[in-house]
């Protein structure tokens, strides 16, 4: 059985898995967390959390990859992390490694940094009201008082 746990963190949820996305799975819980992302939180991102998904089929990737194209349908940006060898190997041998977008551990640092801060009433300087994304505010501030380029890249 699939299970999800949602976080929202800013204009970012992120949707923790666990269990498998395989045919006869009841993946359900993807798909409403994807649907109040888009309806109810008006999320501009969505990172899928695989950490704890032992296993992906055919039928869970043509499920990850309708749940890539209702995501763009509806502006928000679609990315795996923590994706483990075995789930990474399919990817990888089907091309959908290419077609995925991935979140870094330096962004989830920004966006858990983000929702220190956010959580603790420290809002200076957390969103410049532009709606950008909590990690590429937070590589953009790092930039400036470092003068580290690579932090400037997107």
């Amino acid at each position: 059985m699939l299970k999800t746990t949602v976080q929202t963190i800013g204009n970012t949820t992120i949707v923790r898995c666990q269990g498998q996305i395989t045919v006869g799975e009841d993946v359900a819980p993807l798909r409403d967390a994807l649907d109040a992302a888009i309806w109810e939180v008006s999320a501009e991102a969505m990172i899928l959390d695989l950490a704890a998904v032992r296993r992906v089929d055919a039928g869970g990737l043509g499920f990850l990859l309708e749940l890539r194209r209702t995501a763009y349908t509806g502006s928000i940006r679609f990315k795996l992390i923590n994706v483990r060898p075995k789930v990474q190997r399919i990817l990888k041998l089907t091309g959908l490694d290419r077609v995925f977008e991935y979140c870094s551990a330096r962004e989830m640092l920004c966006l858990l940094h983000f929702a220190q801060r956010a959580a603790s009433g420290d809002h200076a300087g957390l969103l410049d009201g532009r709606g950008s994304e909590p990690w590429v505010l937070a590589r953009q501030k790092a930039a400036r008082s470092n003068g580290d380029d690579l932090a400037q890249a997107s």
